[in-house]
């Protein structure tokens, strides 16, 4: 004989598998009456099957292919108690949170009060924290102690390598580790292949030093972009010692499982050290020292005419700054026009000399002075009406024809003595 759990299992059983699973949103009104109270209901939520619609449309809508996975159901008197799994893709916007492409999936634990076949009363809800720490919307509280772990497990693998020290690396690295390099090297998988390949790097750059410049860290991963660099001392993929001096980067992405790099994808400028090496010529065009010169020239004649739009033609737009007091660190062009238009409006009868001009590779370096009256405010600061005059210099990086990094130097003492700031 059929009791009334069993008839309530299956209502609950066909309410989830039949409507939900198959994103069915005129059926709600079947299963959820129009008073029905859901005590897990966020905020100005309606009441009944009106707010049920609500909530999934706003499901369906993020995930098209959302699914409730069952995993017990226990039923008394006019209860039933369910336990299941809501698992998906996250491929639209989802509560307010654009689609990231992610899977999810995410525990749900509810207890539903039956009345005339339908939901009157739930209590209980999904792990919706859980499932935005998986969409990247929420940090994860374990990810920041695992990143932590993993940077210090880098450091471990990097100490290992510039120390040429083989048990550090097995410290670092796993016994069955897996390394997918797309280097040419005849070296076995595992920690021992590990020690074996860098010691073959330092069989031929005996000095070699590498410095991780960023690192990345999500899920069990971590990513680290190095550079290194060393001398040439023993043969490299069997060309003899060069010598020289040779510099590369690379990207590696490294998988931690037990507290060990357990598996690793690698990418390095393996043709631009041979390049460096002599045994291939460059690809690039080389530096003109003297066209890049004219370009740095070119750049403060067109300043001491008042042309502020002359960056948009001699420099890059990701042009970057990396200053001093004066012209701190600075990304883009429209912070260099904003101080160029300030100090113009400061000192109308600007003008700035070139008083040394050197170039080598990439590089334009230049000794500057700046002669100006002081005939409006600048900085915060009252107009002196005085002539003042500074001094500078700097190191800028040419690239296809366009400035795309400076250094930069200032005497802002002095500036700032002649404003009476500082006293002489």
């Amino acid at each position: 004989m059929t009791t009334l759990q069993d008839q309530n299992k299956a209502h609950v059983r066909n309410y989830i598998e039949e409507v939900i699973n198959h994103h069915i949103l005129g059926r709600f009104s079947e299963y959820v009456p129009e008073d029905g109270i859901d005590y897990s209901s966020p905020p100005n939520v309606p009441r009944g099957y009106k707010g049920t619609e609500m909530f999934f449309t706003m499901f369906f809508e993020g995930s098209s292919d959302v699914h409730n996975t069952i995993h017990e159901m226990i039923a008394e008197d006019d209860k039933v108690s369910i336990i299941s799994t809501i698992s998906g893709t996250h491929d639209g916007n989802l509560m307010g949170l654009p689609a990231t492409g992610k899977k999810f999936s995410a525990l749900l634990l509810e207890t539903v009060r039956i009345a005339d076949g339908k939901y009157a009363e739930r209590w209980g809800g999904m792990d919706i924290y859980g499932m935005m720490v998986q969409l990247g919307a929420l940090q994860d509280p374990n990810q920041k102690a695992l990143a932590e772990q993993y940077v210090k497990l880098v450091e471990t693998y990097i100490g290992g390598v510039n120390n040429h020290d083989a048990a550090a690396l097995r410290v670092a690295f796993a016994k069955d580790f897996h390394d997918h390099i797309n280097a040419q090297v005849d070296v076995p998988q595992g920690v021992e292949g590990v020690v074996m390949a860098h010691g073959m790097l330092h069989d031929s750059f005996n000095d070699l030093q590498f410095v991780v410049d960023e690192h990345t860290v999500e899920g069990d991963k971590i990513a680290i972009r190095v550079h290194a660099i060393g001398t040439q001392t023993g043969p490299f993929y069997g060309f003899p010692a060069s010598g020289k001096t040779i510099q590369w980067t690379a990207h590696r992405i490294l998988r931690v499982e037990n507290g060990q790099f357990i598996e690793a994808w690698n990418e390095f400028d393996q043709v631009g050290i041979l390049q460096q090496m002599g045994i291939i010529p460059s690809f690039a065009p080389p530096p003109n020292p003297e066209a890049n010169k004219a370009l740095v020239r070119r750049l403060y004649e067109e300043e001491n005419k008042g042309n502020v739009d002359i960056v948009d033609e001699l420099m890059s737009p990701d042009f970057v700054m990396h200053g001093d007091a004066l012209n701190p660190y600075q990304k883009g062009l429209e912070p260099l026009k904003a101080g160029a238009l300030m100090t113009q409006a400061a000192f109308p009868d600007m003008v700035v000399t070139i008083e040394d001009i050197m170039a080598a590779g990439d590089r334009v370096i230049v000794r500057l002075r700046w002669t100006g009256t002081n005939t409006g405010s600048f900085m915060g600061l009252p107009a002196t009406n005085k002539k003042i005059t500074w001094t500078a210099m700097a190191t800028n990086r040419i690239e296809n024809g366009k400035i795309v990094e400076r250094w930069f130097n200032s005497d802002v003492y002095s500036f700032l003595q002649q404003f009476g700031m500082i006293p002489s």
